[in-house]
């Protein structure tokens, strides 16, 4: 049974002993424990989210201007990697810079030129 069972049996028992203001303050703690619980879960989403990205990002290195996995076919935003510390692709552009391929991180929108050699 889980907590906010435990608390809905609670309250259902109160209301059956007439106790209107216990019963009102153990709504309010139902509610609570919900948000509490929603919250929770909010934050396991988020670390697990970290934990991927910390998982790929220790697999990268660093090709300037690109974070790149150990076969250069995938390229990450430099930016959002240092500062960040999330692997976020970027994205290839139409333009060209001075002869160069252009990428946009579609996060924080910083432009790469590819100076890399070819």
């Amino acid at each position: 049974m889980s907590i906010i069972d435990n608390a809905k049996e609670i309250a259902s028992l109160v209301k059956k002993l007439g106790d209107i203001d216990l019963y009102r303050k153990i709504i309010d703690l139902e509610g609570e424990i919900i948000e509490l619980t929603k919250e929770k879960r909010q934050l396991d989403e988020k670390l697990a989210d970290i934990t991927r990205s910390k998982a790929i990002i220790d697999e990268l290195r660093f090709d300037a201007p690109f974070y790149t996995n150990a076969d250069n076919t995938e390229l990450y935003c430099a930016r959002c990697i240092e500062v960040d510390r999330r692997a976020i692709h970027v994205v290839k552009q139409g333009e060209l810079e001075m002869r160069r391929r252009v990428y946009l991180c579609p996060q924080c929108k910083s432009k790469f030129a590819d100076v890399r050699s070819n």
